[in-house]
């Protein structure tokens, strides 16, 4: 049976600071370094041992059942973690992302640890594979005997792209569906990235409006740079209707980090934003977005638990087909804001599944990013809340919201879930708040212009 025990997981994906290390590279580390790894190590997940120092040139899998970090000594403050009843050495345990099986203790930011491959790929274990783990990846890693090069997925890293195209703004999410496609906007229209043929490289992407036929809009092809600060860059060229290529670079503003957990009956996976180190307050900005992720994937845990009305272990052996996966992304983000939106699905039986927004808005400040309300935006001495409100109502009126109700049902509450984004304020509706699961979730898009008059002197926007 699985044991679930409620650990208050702290998940900071830079790099955490020297710590001694034992004999056996990782095997002994601080509590810091240990809570972040604790968050890739749910009960029911795979992970999968590998000594490459030990001559090893294949791998066993476990399923973790329990997991916890006990005091090393009483003398220091270090501690070792212990899955299944057994210590590990994190520099010789692999889990599963996106891209492939990760060495966990590079994965936290260990960079102490050497001689060990960051990703487990068929190449590093000298091409031997048994048949029994060549089904287990065949059934993992969606038709590959083995984990794919990076270089075969959107971009090499998950996250939220910047930068200009032909002296027009783009911004691209990649690396978040399965697929090799990067969406994102170009000039105010929606474009998306698809990997070219090959995919090594330089790396070549075509540019694809997805509203027109024909053609791709054009070619970008580049490499992956990465500064000592850990900041990351795809530098390359853009090349248009076979004219003269042109410099292009994409900057990342944020990487997406990525956990998987399954356990009996339930399957789920979460991810969100990690910013780079160069913003002020980005590390305790980071270790919150992890806790919060976790605190929200628990919450949802036990309240299975409460609906099951027996111990966990019960509710979740018979919750057969539950799922879970919650996705915080990038809506915007500039020198003066950024603004995350996250979309979470969940089946826990019944004609169909669940979906709720929200989103978060943050201004950046010289002590870190600040969370803003949607009251910050706007001068307390203006008619902003009418205002608002009457120009969000007629909108979803206009778009035939089915349960909209009258206009004194539009309360200001009702606009809590809100993106600042550089043409407009975003309002969204959750499915059942203003139309029937049927019409699904609704959006409002209003313009700055519109706003102009009630918007405070110092909101994270230019000016409309």
């Amino acid at each position: 049976m699985i044991r679930h025990t409620v650990m208050l997981v702290i998940l900071s994906l830079l790099a955490l600071g020297a710590t001694p290390i034992a004999a056996d590279q990782a095997a002994v580390i601080s509590p810091e370094q240990a809570d972040a790894a604790l968050a890739y190590l749910t009960p029911g997940t795979i992970i999968r041992h590998h000594c490459a120092p030990c001559g090893d040139t294949d791998f066993t899998d476990a399923t973790i059942e329990t997991r916890k970090q006990l005091e090393w000594s009483d003398t220091s403050n270090l501690v070792e973690i212990v899955v299944n009843g057994e210590p590990i050495d994190l520099a010789y345990v692999y889990v599963r992302q996106r891209e492939g099986w990760h060495n966990l203790a590079l994965l936290i930011g260990m960079t102490e640890v050497t001689d060990v491959p960051r990703l487990l790929t068929a190449s590093t274990l000298g091409n031997i594979h048994s048949d029994a783990h060549a089904s287990h990846d065949h059934e993992h890693d969606h038709g590959h005997g083995h984990a794919s090069p990076i270089a075969t997925r959107t971009f090499p890293i998950p996250g939220h792209w910047l930068g200009t195209i032909d002296g027009t703004a783009v911004a691209f999410d990649a690396g978040l569906e399965e697929g090799l496609e990067a969406t994102g906007t170009w000039g105010g229209r929606e474009v998306y990235l698809e990997l070219a043929a090959g995919g090594h490289a330089p790396l070549t992407f075509e540019l694809w409006d997805p509203e027109r036929d024909g053609p791709a809009i054009g070619v970008l092809a580049g490499t992956i740079v990465s500064e000592e600060d850990g900041h990351q860059a795809f530098v390359g060229t853009w090349q248009r209707d076979g004219k003269t290529a042109v410099p292009a670079t994409l900057e990342l503003a944020a990487t997406y980090v990525t956990v998987f957990s399954e356990s009996n009956g339930l399957s789920a996976s979460w991810h969100y934003p990690r910013l780079p180190a160069r913003v002020p307050g980005a590390l305790d900005f980071n270790v919150e977005q992890a806790m919060a992720a976790a605190r929200r994937h628990e919450t949802f845990v036990f309240e299975l638990v409460d609906l099951g009305g027996g111990p966990p272990d019960d509710v979740i052996v018979s919750g057969i087909g539950w799922e879970r996966e919650e996705g915080t992304v990038v809506a915007h983000v500039d020198d003066k804001v950024l603004s995350l939106e996250r979309r979470l699905w969940s089946y826990t039986g019944g004609a169909h599944g669940n979906l709720s927004l929200a989103t978060e808005v943050y201004a950046f400040t010289p002590a870190g990013p600040r969370r803003l309300a949607l009251a910050d935006l706007f001068a307390a001495d203006t008619p902003w809340q009418d205002g608002l409100i009457d120009l969000v109502y007629e909108d979803l009126r206009g778009q035939g919201a089915s349960l909209l109700g009258s206009r004194d049902e539009m309360t200001l509450e009702r606009l809590g879930t809100f993106a600042v984004e550089p043409e407009h304020l975003r309002l969204l509706f959750q499915p059942y708040e203003v139309g029937s699961w049927a019409e699904g979730s609704y959006t409002v898009t209003v313009p700055w212009s519109s706003l102009r008059d009630w918007l405070a002197p110092h909101a994270p926007i230019d000016s409309p």
